[in-house]
């Protein structure tokens, strides 16, 4: 969902938001809350996209080898309920598609 480096370690919470990303981290804060027990952000967001009926396939990045293992593991999760899938496709629509959808 959030596509750049400076976001994936706001996935694992490690930052906090400067001004330059504020509306994606706001969208990280609103998500945190529908992470599934158990599961990082990562693993929820790729869940998320490799649910999507417009994606094919999916190519995350990982720095360190315990991302690589966060992210097979999220091929093996349950898929997420359809009313999170819905909350998160409004706070993307709201928070992240504005600044990306152009770009395309």
């Amino acid at each position: 969902m959030i596509w750049n480096t400076a976001s994936w370690d706001a996935r694992d919470g490690r930052y906090r938001p400067s001004a330059w990303v504020h509306g994606p981290w706001e969208a990280v804060e609103e998500l945190r809350p529908l992470v599934p027990a158990g599961e990082t952000m990562a693993q929820m967001a790729l869940r998320w996209i490799l649910m999507s009926d417009a994606v094919t396939c999916a190519v995350p990045g990982a720095k360190r080898p315990a991302q690589v293992e966060d992210i097979l593991r999220a091929a093996d999760l349950p898929a997420l309920p359809n009313e999170t899938m819905e909350k998160i496709r409004k706070i993307y629509d709201r928070r992240i598609r504005p600044d990306v959808h152009a770009q395309w």
